[in-house]
């Protein structure tokens, strides 16, 4: 089994970006929101809850922009941060 490699750029992967759990999760868990907008005010170009909350990642235009608001947000909120390349 191979992924379909996708072959746009960041703009048009922030706008296919949804998870329509988010719609149901949020409101009974208001910090998915406030992790989002913490990840956007980090530099992050679009956000997204994955799966059924369990986490939220970030999707940034450069390795170093990621570098950057991991280290942001590690030593600011103590949250675990893995920065990942998409493959």
């Amino acid at each position: 089994f191979r992924l379909p490699k996708f072959s746009g750029g960041l703009a048009e992967l922030i706008t296919i970006m949804s998870n329509d759990l988010e719609g149901a999760t949020i409101p009974k868990y208001p910090q998915v929101q406030a992790v989002k907008e913490r990840l956007l005010a980090a530099g992050a170009h679009g956000v997204l809850m994955s799966g059924s909350g369990a986490t939220v990642f970030g999707v940034y235009a450069s390795s170093e922009a990621v570098q950057a608001a991991a280290a942001e947000l590690k030593s600011e909120n103590g949250w675990r941060v893995f920065p990942v390349q998409p493959i």
